[in-house]
Parts: structure tokens; sequence; C-alpha cells
């Protein structure tokens, strides 16, 4: 009795000195663990808070440069209705008013170009191309566009617009997404657009000798769809080859139409076939020689086979898995086969495929569906059901930036999933159609011309501020959130670790007393013996 007490003494000592009701993880093993996982998520939500506190500062500081852009952008438009008043102004007058306006656009420059947050710039995050025009960032690529053979006016010009302002970038990010693969940065890509009416291909990428380009024929696309197939087929063989992953001739076309509409090509030749799915199946894909439509078709089923065959050995990613292995090994084949798929070689999947292939197809491949067997979608993935135009029209949204922007990256919670992204525009005088002759007073006709541009600049950065605005608001309702979060799991974990003072001080008392008692009584009992002797003596 007497050491019980003492250890419970001892107990509400530490406890009240410490303040802590769990010292130690024998004082209750299950509530430090429980009371673990809330500090994490206290301690993560309250950086949290600092990091929206951060993330605020940021976009006041991007707001505050975007003011000055108005009032620069009023002064020119000012300027620019004082210089359409022909009749009273002499060469001399239009070329003062010319000098403010330039300098006023080199201003414009200066603030994109400079504006700074955390030695971190805002707004100025784009490349030059050889024509002097600007296009959205690609991830590992230096882009160079010859369009020399492409007239802007014209559905050529389309697509070449296109593809530098969006496809491309698209095209790369979904290669990133879903095979998990880029080209080691500053790859250079030379992109060619042609008109050849004569030529047997839509697009093709050659990469001999470490050289990149990207051919574009248009004379057999249009700025849709079916441009952007293209567009994301060729672009899988740039980064493939770019990055080191790379292989057999159907390796290379079946994963590249795994991220476009597959299931087409493949239900076509099904239907051409003499032997229907047995034809495509039996062709030989593995051999050199002539690579007809057939062939396409068989080599999209047999990586669609693989992807499947991967993930069914544990890896979601399926394919993604299997080109992170090759770029991890070097580029060996077999054994990036062994490691995720459970092969031993090429030779021994391809003769599997050949074995299961026609059943595959038939069982596995849903080809009558609006799903158009991409991966990630719906078929492949049981992802959403996605189309070229469901892809088309998101790529459309890039276009309606201004060039060169940033995005910006915000972690907002305390776990791994809580980030949010927004992109900035850039508002150099490209980006607003303020250069060359759209920066010119020199006549009537191009001052009118310059007032509608800059109506149209003016409306662009009051919609980036109102986008800042909007963020703003909704960062100071997450700090809201997340203080509250943080104040009521606090709470909750104070309950589990805190000693209860009152409750403690009164089981001390009490354990101090019967302490105190049984030292008493053990003293006595010592000292009956010693009675009994006396009587004796």
């Amino acid at each position: 009795m007497l050491t019980r007490t003492t250890d419970t003494v001892g107990r509400s000592f530490e406890r009240l000195s410490s303040g802590l009701r769990i010292n130690a993880a024998k004082d209750d093993a299950a509530g430090l663990a429980i009371s673990s996982r809330m500090t994490a998520q206290i301690r993560g939500s309250n950086q949290a808070v600092r990091n929206a506190l951060d993330n605020v500062s940021l976009l006041q500081t991007a707001e505050g440069a975007l003011n000055e852009v108005s009032n620069v952008l009023q002064r020119m438009r000012e300027l620019s209705v004082q210089a359409s008043n022909a009749a009273v102004l002499n060469d001399a007058d239009r070329a003062s008013i010319q000098a403010e306006i330039t300098a006023l656009g080199d201003e414009l420059n200066r603030i994109n170009e400079t504006t700074s947050f955390n030695s971190r710039q805002i707004f100025s995050q784009h490349r030059a191309v050889s024509t002097g025009t600007e296009h959205a960032d690609v991830t590992g690529f230096d882009e160079v566009y010859d369009l020399s053979a492409v007239d802007s006016s014209t559905s050529a010009g389309q697509v070449a617009t296109k593809m530098r302002h969006s496809w491309f970038r698209e095209s790369v990010d979904r290669v990133e997404k879903y095979y998990g693969i880029t080209p080691p940065e500053g790859t250079d890509i030379t992109v060619d657009f042609i008109d050849d009416p004569t030529a047997s291909f839509a697009g093709q990428v050659s990469y001999g000798g470490g050289d990149l380009t990207f051919t574009f024929n248009t004379a057999f696309v249009d700025a849709d769809s079916q441009g952007f197939s293209v567009a994301i087929h060729e672009t899988t063989h740039a980064v493939m080859a770019a990055a080191g992953v790379d292989g057999s001739r159907w390796w290379m076309e079946g994963t590249a139409q795994f991220m476009e509409d597959g299931d087409s090509r493949l239900q076509s030749e099904i239907a051409s076939a003499a032997n229907g799915v047995s034809d495509i199946v039996a062709a030989t894909i593995g051999s050199t020689g002539t690579f007809g439509n057939d062939k396409y078709a068989a080599s999209y089923a047999a990586t669609r086979y693989l992807h499947a065959t991967i993930k069914d050995q544990g890896h979601e990613g399926g394919i993604k898995a299997m080109m992170q292995e090759l770029q991890s090994n070097g580029g060996d084949f077999d054994a990036a086969l062994r490691e995720v798929a459970g092969f031993q070689s090429e030779e021994s999947f391809l003769n599997a495929f050949q074995q299961v292939g026609e059943d595959f197809i038939n069982e596995e491949l849903n080809l009558d569906n609006e799903d158009i067997g991409i991966i990630g979608g719906f078929d492949a993935d049981k992802g959403d059901i996605t189309t070229l135009d469901n892809i088309v029209s998101h790529v459309a949204m890039f276009e309606d930036q201004k060039l060169g922007g940033v995005e910006l990256r915000m972690h907002l919670g305390a776990n791994a999933t809580d980030t949010h992204s927004m992109q900035i525009g850039s508002f150099n005088t490209g980006a607003l159609n303020l250069t060359g002759e759209g920066l010119n007073v020199s006549s009537a006709v191009t001052t009118e011309s310059l007032l509608v541009n800059i109506d149209a600049a003016i409306d662009y950065v009051s919609a980036q501020r109102a986008q800042l605005g909007a963020m703003q608001n909704r960062l100071s309702s997450t700090v809201e959130n997340l203080n509250t979060a943080s104040e009521n799991l606090s709470a909750s974990r104070s309950r589990i670790m805190d000693a209860d003072f009152a409750s403690e001080t009164s089981q001390l008392s009490k354990a101090q007393i019967i302490q105190q008692a049984s030292v008493s009584v053990l003293a006595q009992a010592n000292a009956q013996p010693q009675l009994a002797l006396s009587l004796l003596t």
C-alpha cells in the first residue's frame, strides 16, 4: 500500500510540475498517439495561416503594381484621345504625344519585369522566340518556332498560334502528368510549320543526333481537336526521346496513341480487316519494315494490355510506372518489363499479347462508348469520360490568358492535398498588343486602333485586379477557417494532454494523507515487537 501510494504521489507531483497529464507513453499510450496527430494538424494549420498571410502580401504587391499599370493605361488613353484631334495638331505636337506614349510603354515593361516579392518576379516569366512573338512556357523545353512559311491570316496561322500559345504546353503537361516524364531542363526543340499536301504526314518528330525537330504539316490539320490530336501525339514522341525512354516502334506509337484518340483508329482497323480483331492482334508489331495502319492499331491495343497488366501488378500509374522505370534504369526495356509487369523480355510480352490480345480487345476495351480510351479517362482508368473536344475546351483557357505570367501555387492547409493554384498574366506591351504600329499615333487611323487596344488592355488589367481581389478575400476566409480549426484542435488536445490541476491537487492531497497514515501504521507495527520484549524483561 505504501509503495503504491508513494508512486501516486510521485505521479501527481510530476503532472502538477509539468502541467501535463501524459508525460510518457506509459501514462496513456492511445492518448499520446492521438495527441501527436493533433499536434501535426495544429502546427500544420498554424503554418498554413502564415502561408495564407504571405500570399495575401504577395497579391497586394501584385495589385499595387496593377493599380499603377491602370494609371499608365489611363494616361495613354488620354493622350490617344488628344492625338485623335487631328484638326488642331501639327507634326511636332504628334511627335511630343508619341514620345510620352512610348515612354509610358517602356514603364509598363519595367513594372512587368521588375515587380517582385521575396526576390521572385510576379509577372515576368516569359521567353521570346525567334519571331519576336511570345509563347506559353513549356516544362523542360526551349522552343524555337519557325513561322517563315505561315500566313497568320490563314487556317495554318491559327494552327501555329494555338501550337505556340497552348497546344504544346498542354501536351507536355499531360505527358508529365500521366507518364511521369519530362525532358531535361533546357532541351532545345525547333517547331517547324509547313504546308505540303504532297507529304505523307500531318506531323512528325525527328531526333537524330540529339537535335529535336517537330514538323507540323498544316495542309492536313485544322485548329480544332484533330489538330490537337496530332500535336499531343508528336509531342509524346518528343518528350519520350528527350527523356531517354524511347524504344521499339510499337512502344513509341502505342504510347503516343494512348495520349490521344487510339480507340478510333483501332475501331476503324477492326472494321476494315478481313478477320476483324484477330487480324489486328496478328500484326507483327515487333518486326521491322513497313508500319501500316494495322500495326498502329495493334500497337495501341498492346499498350492498353501492358497498362492493364502493370496495374494488376500493383502499380496504379500503369504505363507511368514503366516510363519512370525506364528513365531510372537508363532505358533497359526488358529490365523495366521484369520489374513492373512481370514479363521476362519484350519478346515474351509480345508473345503473351498475341495469345490473349483478341480476348482482351473484345472483353476489356469498350470501343463503342463516348470515351476515347485515353490514359486517365473512364475506360482506361475509371476516370472521367474523356474526348478530344473535352481536352481542347480546357486547352482553350490558356489562350484567354495573356502570355508570360506566372502560376502561383499556394499551400493553404495542414495536409498534402490542401493546395490551390491561380494564374497571373503578364502585362508588358507585347502581351497587351501595344507594340510597333499598335502604339503609334502618327495618323488618325493608327490612333483609333491604339484606342481600341488600350481599351482592351484596361479591361484585361481590371479583370486581373478583380481576380486578385477575389483571391485576397478568399484567403481571409481561409485564415479564419484555419484559426478556428487550430483553436478547436488545441482545445481537444489539451483535454487529452494537459493535467486537471483541481483533480490532481485533490489526488495529491488524498495520496499524501494515505501515505502519512500508512507511515504511522507501519511505525506502530514495527514498534509491536519491542513492546512484547519489554514485557519479558
